[in-house]
């Protein structure tokens, strides 16, 4: 399938006037978006809406982080868990993407609601969505950034189990297929540190992304390894240009570093001062 959408240059500020936000909804347009964390009995839409997992708080954070990117290019985006699609609706009426592909490990289909939105906008060839699909899957994954973005992938935005093993895992895979400049985010990663949540959440035997936050830091922080060219020791090209923190997500830009020929395996990339 061609991903030759149609295309519009256009500089990429989020239009915050469309987006309005209610105690138990947000409004973008003609579209509803029900918010899940303010789930309560007197919702009268039935079906008719977004199922929503993004508070305002994280969106704040979002506006703030962007504002300083407005030249970045999200025309191929691929998101990790996609809930009921509602994510995808909403930056894809934020972005204007060329194409985004979104996975996730729900055995369902796309919602009434969400093929309609789709329907209406005409973007049936730029929206795919991969249901009953892991995010570990490295041969999936490898198939889906080849033939439906044909090898070119600007972002990609992590919102799938937020556990540690199957969070590191998509990174190992995905990060070293983005462009330079590309980056990588990952959601909901300060789980960990909200003392009211039951200590089985989100799975009994789940560990926590904060130490993938912190491998993540300890990888961006590392001094880069040598490498000999034409006898000559020089620093070889950093894979990891930069990382940032936010209290809902972090972000991770690929730099110009050559991806690894055996694959990309995160602790390879961390560097520890010996202790006594």
């Amino acid at each position: 399938m061609s991903i030759r959408c149609k295309a519009e240059k256009m500089e990429i500020v989020e239009k915050k006037q469309k987006v309005i936000w209610n105690s138990d909804r947000l409004l973008m347009g003609d579209l509803v978006f029900r918010l899940e964390g303010a789930k309560n009995d007197n919702w009268e839409l039935g079906d008719e809406c977004f199922r929503l997992h993004k508070p305002k708080r994280m969106m704040d954070q979002y506006d703030a982080f962007w504002a300083r990117r407005k030249n970045f290019l999200r025309t191929h985006v691929l998101e990790l868990g996609i809930f009921d699609g509602g994510s995808i609706a909403f930056w894809c009426e934020m972005w204007k993407p060329q194409r985004f592909v979104g996975i996730d490990i729900q055995n369902r289909e796309d919602s009434e609601y969400f093929r309609k939105w789709k329907a209406s906008r005409g973007l049936d060839d730029c929206i795919k969505t991969y249901w009953g699909t892991n995010q570990t899957d490295a041969a999936k994954l490898h198939k889906i950034v080849r033939e439906d973005f044909e090898g070119h992938l600007d972002l990609v935005i992590d919102d799938a189990s937020h556990l540690y093993t199957q969070t590191k895992r998509s990174f190992e895979i995905l990060f070293p297929l983005l462009r330079t400049g590309g980056l990588y985010i990952i959601e909901d990663w300060s789980w960990g540190c909200c003392p009211s949540l039951p200590m089985n959440f989100p799975l009994p035997h789940g560990t926590e992304l904060l130490r993938l936050i912190a491998e993540l830091s300890e990888a961006t922080g590392s001094i880069a390894r040598s490498m000999p060219v034409k006898g000559v020791t020089a620093p070889m090209r950093p894979l990891i240009a930069m990382m940032e923190v936010f209290p809902d997500f972090v972000v991770l830009e690929r730099g110009p570093g050559d991806s690894p020929p055996g694959g990309l395996l995160l602790d390879d990339y961390i560097t520890r001062r010996p202790t006594k």
